[in-house]
């Protein structure tokens, strides 16, 4: 029976980190690493490359993404038109995102939940945008029209639940996230949820799916 039980925990210690735990197989999300992705998941611009031939977006060491440019078309857009990606993935490195950041830039987001600050107009424009997952739990700021002009954003997937936005909706610091929450046209905002049944299920939610994409629940 011993020997059993140790084949077992061996096997469960043997499944990817993507699988949570409990259960040993339910699918969890791996974030990529920080870098410019094509449209089938490969990688063609590493973060350092990034870093490297971009610096002036960079502030803080590193910690924090700006528009040199302002309110005009952020450098990185020359990304899209010379390597042609489709998801520019943020590094965990990364806490800030100023206002601006990423004004016009044609690209799908990944954003890690070490990012704590979404300036105002932070995806202003970015036009061929139809999805972003923003993976953080907790904000020190939501910024106000950070998907201004957004054409064809359709849905807004965050890493809180809607149980943790409810505490926390009424703080100042979160007016974006509330103007987003609270209005019925898109885009959606989805609140994480592991299951269907979720505490709040007039809501929409979302969770990952088998291959570890964000992917919303299904309601009648």
């Amino acid at each position: 029976m011993k020997k059993i039980l140790s084949i077992f925990l061996a096997l469960c210690l043997c499944v990817p980190v993507a699988f949570a735990l409990a259960g040993c197989g339910k699918k969890k999300s791996s974030a990529k690493a920080g870098g410019l992705y094509d449209y089938d998941g490969n990688i063609i611009m590493s973060w350092a490359e990034i870093k490297k031939q971009y610096p002036t977006i960079f502030a803080d060491g590193g910690k924090t993404i700006v528009n040199p440019n302002n309110r005009d078309d952020t450098p990185l857009c020359g990304i899209i038109d010379e390597k042609d990606g489709g998801l520019f993935v943020v590094d965990s490195s990364v806490t800030k995102i100023d206002n601006y950041a990423f004004f016009g830039m044609r690209a799908g987001f990944d954003i890690p939940a070490s990012v704590k600050y979404i300036g105002d107009y932070a995806f202003a424009e970015c036009n061929n945008m139809d999805s972003i997952l923003i993976r953080g739990l907790s904000f020190d700021y939501f910024g106000s029209n950070v998907f201004y002009s957004c054409r064809e954003l359709r849905r807004i997937y965050i890493g809180m639940t809607r149980a943790q936005y409810e505490k926390i909706k009424d703080s100042d610091a979160y007016d974006g996230l509330r103007s987003i929450a609270e209005r019925e046209e898109e885009p959606n905002l989805f609140f994480y949820s592991e299951t269907k049944a979720a505490e709040y299920p007039g809501y929409k939610s979302w969770h990952y799916d088998e291959n570890g994409k964000p992917d919303f629940w299904e309601y009648k």
